[in-house]
């Protein structure tokens, strides 16, 4: 149940539709997470972090970081014109943009450094927890369970969309730059392994084919739809129930 390390990120952006919320969103999960942790963040955040987290202080490493540093920094002028063509660009930002692209580099830097030795690792979004009934419902009843977990398996979750077989004819098919809800960036988790697998392969593929045939990259979502419709033997999607109440 303990071998696994969680990944989150936090980074204070100027225009962001979550601001408002995120802070009572963060606190349902770093107050009730009994689990090993690392956070990635900025320097005005981190106090706060590091404060929700004292009670689990054996569990968790802070890590400092600057939007500068991120490994997606590079795309920045892709991501300046992909903003231009956000429809929800009233919503978001070139940063917010980066953090999303950023979040399994955060990963694979947990994975590389491993300081719990765990052989699994999730990344779950520092906002996911946004019900408080989920807290006791979930959160301190041993979230995530491992136990569960194929060896072979990467687990990502489905949203909305219904996967047929003639999605997986064209992974990059223009149609999912306009279809929202597909598959959620907000939970992933696989062992070390094969998340390495998946990284290097959004990095090194996904990311660059986008590019190439000048595809919106600000999302998340539109990313990992044609990661999993490229390696369905990989990633395993999950489909959830609404249970809030």
């Amino acid at each position: 149940m303990n071998d696994i390390t969680l990944i989150t990120a936090y980074f204070k952006l100027q225009r962001n539709k979550y601001n408002t919320d995120y802070l009572d969103w963060m606190s349902n999960l770093l107050l009730n997470l009994n689990k090993n942790l690392i956070i990635f963040t900025d320097e005005v955040t981190l106090p706060i972090i590091k404060e929700m987290r004292k009670d689990y202080e054996t569990k968790t490493l802070i890590i400092q970081m600057k939007i500068e540093d991120f490994h997606s920094i590079k795309y920045l002028d892709y991501f300046i014109k992909d903003h231009i063509r956000d429809k929800y660009r009233h919503l978001r930002n070139p940063n917010l943009y980066m953090i999303w692209n950023e979040k399994l580099k955060f990963l694979e830097k947990s994975i590389d450094i491993n300081p719990f030795k765990t052989s699994y690792f999730a990344w779950i979004d520092i906002g996911y927890v946004r019900n408080k009934i989920y807290i006791d419902r979930y959160l301190k009843k041993g979230f995530p369970n491992i136990n569960y977990l194929k060896e072979d398996k990467i687990y990502m979750l489905n949203i909305d969309y219904n996967f047929t077989q003639e999605d997986f004819k064209d992974p990059y098919n223009k149609k999912y730059q306009e279809i929202d809800n597909k598959i959620g960036g907000g939970f992933i988790i696989g062992n070390s392994k094969n998340l390495k697998k998946m990284i290097e392969e959004f990095y090194q593929v996904i990311i660059p084919e986008y590019i190439k045939r000048n595809y919106f990259i600000g999302e998340d979502q539109t990313l990992y739809t044609s990661l999993y419709l490229k390696n369905p033997n990989l990633i395993t999607l999950i489909k959830g129930s609404n249970d809030e109440t």
